[in-house]
């Protein structure tokens, strides 16, 4: 038995409110981060052949958009593509689990 604050030892022992707690709870919410990444992404894209194609002083704002978005997709892309692949290894740990204890 764990106290309240605590979590529970074991992941087949996890309640709702443990498993929400989790940094990988939600593949839709890692789906998410990595869309966002993606998106974040092509503005990047779109954002750094401005500014390699632009004069004048909108070059240094277009880099600013540049710098940023690229900043956006790597710390939203990254963190959904890790997201989803600790929650998909939790989610076979407990299958697999289920399966040898039926056996």
């Amino acid at each position: 038995m764990t106290t309240p604050g605590q979590g529970s030892s074991r992941p087949e022992e996890a309640t709702a409110r443990d498993v929400a707690r989790s940094p990988s709870a939600s593949p839709t919410q890692a789906r998410s981060q990595a869309a966002l990444g993606l998106v974040f992404g092509v503005g990047a894209v779109v954002f750094w052949a401005a500014t390699v194609i632009a004069e004048g002083a909108g070059t240094w704002a277009l880099l600013a958009l540049a710098l940023l978005s690229t900043w956006m997709f790597v710390r939203y892309f990254t963190q959904g593509a890790r997201r989803g692949a600790l929650g998909t290894r939790r989610y076979w740990e407990l299958v697999l689990r289920g399966w040898r204890n039926r056996a």
